[in-house]
C-alpha cells in the first residue's frame, strides 16, 4: 500500500490477483518491480492502464531510478513514449531487429516506418459531426455488482448514436469490464434498462441481442473471442453455425464454410496459408482480424469494441481504426472502450469518462483535450483541478 500511494499506482492489497482485471495485474507487476529494488527493469506496455497524470509520474520514476544507476527496458508500441522517456530504441519487426536509432536524432514518422516497412499515416476521424438522430443503445441508471457483489456501476446512464463513436475512458478497474459483460448479456443487471435500437434486452440472452444486431470485439480476444486450439474456418462460422448458408439439416455445409471463410481471409488481409490453419499460430493482429471479419460480417447496428488495439502493431491498429471509422461512414453506433487515450482522441466523436463505477463527465463532439480527459480519469473535476 505504501509503494502504491508512493509511485501513484492505485490498488487495492486485499483483493485476489485473480479477480483483479488484466489493468490492475498489470500495475501490480510494475509495483513488484519496485518492491524487489531490482537494478534491471523490464517493463512490457507499463503505461496501458495508466492515466495521462499517471504516465507523466512513472517517467519521473523511471528517470530517477536510472540516475541511480538502474538500467530500464522499456517495451512499447506507442511512439511518442519511445520519444518521451528514450535514449535509444531498437524496432522489431517479424521477429528481427528492423533497426536502432538514436532516439534524440530520430523522429515518429521514422520509427513507424521501421516498423511495418512502409510510411503509416495516423487514423483520424472526419470534421463532421454525426446527426444524433437515431437512438441506438441507451442505458438508463444501470447497476452492476462484481464477483464480490460490490458495487461495479453505479447509475450509468449514456445514448449512443447511429453512425458515430462514443469512447469510454477510464483507467482499467473502474467498471468497464462489467458494463461491457452487461451490455452483451453476460453479466445479471441489478437495476436500470438497455435499450438496443429501441428495444429492451435488458434480460435477453447474448444469443437474444447478438441476433438482434449487437456485435462484440471483446477485451480478451484468446479468452473470450476466440478458440485458439480450432481451424480459422471454425472461428469464422461460430456465430453462424446455424444459419441456411452454413448448415443444412442439422449437418455443417462444410465446402461453403470454407468458400466463405476464403472470401473473408482476401476481404480482411489475413495473413494466412489457407483457413484450415490453428488460430493459435496466428499472430495477434491477424487473430483480431478473425473476430472483426466475424463480426462485421453480421452487418451489426451496435459494435462493443473493448481494447480493440491491445497488443497490437502499428499496422494491425491502423487497420482496426480504419475499419471502426468505416462502420461509422455506414451508419453503425460504436461503443469504444479503450486504455490508450490517444485512440480515443482520434477516433471519438464524444467521450465519456468513468471513474469508480460512474460516468463524470461526457465530452461533446470533438469539445475534449488530453489533459481535461486525463484529469477526469483521475477522478478530479476542472473546479477541483482549478484550486
Amino acid at each position: 500500500a505504501q509503494l502504491s500511494e508512493t509511485f501513484g499506482l492505485r490498488v487495492d492489497p486485499s483483493v485476489r490477483v485473480a479477480d483483479l482485471s488484466v489493468g490492475i495485474q498489470q500495475r501490480v507487476e510494475i509495483l513488484k518491480l519496485l518492491y524487489r529494488d531490482a537494478h534491471l527493469l523490464i517493463l512490457d506496455e507499463p503505461t496501458a492502464v495508466l492515466t495521462p497524470q499517471e504516465v507523466d509520474d512513472l517517467f519521473a520514476v523511471l528517470r530517477r531510478l536510472v540516475l541511480e544507476g538502474r538500467t530500464a527496458i522499456f517495451i512499447t508500441h506507442k511512439l511518442y513514449e519511445v520519444m518521451n522517456i528514450c535514449q535509444r530504441a531498437t524496432v522489431l519487426r517479424r521477429g528481427q531487429v528492423a533497426g536502432q536509432v538514436d532516439v534524440a536524432k530520430s523522429s515518429i514518422a521514422e520509427l513507424a516506418q521501421l516498423m511495418v516497412g512502409h510510411e503509416v499515416q495516423p487514423s483520424a476521424l472526419p470534421d463532421t459531426p454525426p446527426q444524433q438522430t437515431e437512438e441506438r443503445l441507451v442505458v438508463r441508471a444501470l447497476d452492476v455488482t462484481d464477483e464480490r457483489g460490490l458495487p461495479a456501476l453505479k447509475q450509468i446512464s449514456f445514448t449512443l448514436f447511429a453512425g458515430e463513436i462514443l469512447g469510454l475512458a477510464g483507467v482499467e478497474g473502474n467498471g468497464q469490464h462489467e458494463l461491457v459483460e452487461a451490455l452483451i448479456g453476460k453479466r445479471t443487471v441489478k437495476a436500470g434498462d438497455i435499450l438496443l435500437s429501441g428495444q429492451a434486452v435488458t434480460h435477453m440472452s447474448v444469443r437474444e441481442r447478438r441476433t438482434r444486431g449487437m456485435a462484440i470485439i471483446p477485451e480478451d480476444r484468446n479468452r473470450e473471442g476466440l478458440s485458439k486450439t480450432m481451424l480459422i474456418w471454425e472461428n469464422l462460422v461460430a456465430d453462424t453455425y446455424h444459419q441456411p448458408s452454413a448448415s443444412r439439416q442439422g449437418f455443417l455445409r462444410i465446402g461453403s464454410i470454407r468458400r466463405t471463410a476464403q472470401q473473408l481471409i482476401r476481404q480482411y488481409d489475413i495473413r494466412t496459408p489457407s483457413e484450415n490453419v490453428e488460430v493459435g499460430t496466428l499472430s495477434g493482429g491477424n487473430a483480431q482480424k478473425i473476430i472483426i471479419a466475424r463480426e462485421l460480417e453480421r452487418q451489426p447496428a451496435v459494435l462493443i469494441a473493448a481494447q480493440p488495439t491491445r497488443g497490437l502493431d502499428i499496422g494491425a491498429t491502423r487497420f482496426v481504426h480504419e475499419q471502426m471509422i468505416a462502420l461509422r461512414a455506414a451508419g453503425v453506433a460504436v461503443l469504444l472502450i479503450s486504455a490508450d487515450l490517444d485512440e480515443l482522441l482520434a477516433l471519438s466523436d464524444r467521450i465519456a469518462v468513468i471513474f469508480e463505477g460512474r460516468i463524470l463527465k461526457t465530452f461533446g463532439h470533438k469539445s475534449f483535450t488530453r489533459e481535461q480527459v486525463g484529469m477526469y480519469m483521475a477522478g478530479k473535476t476542472e473546479s477541483e483541478a482549478a484550486r
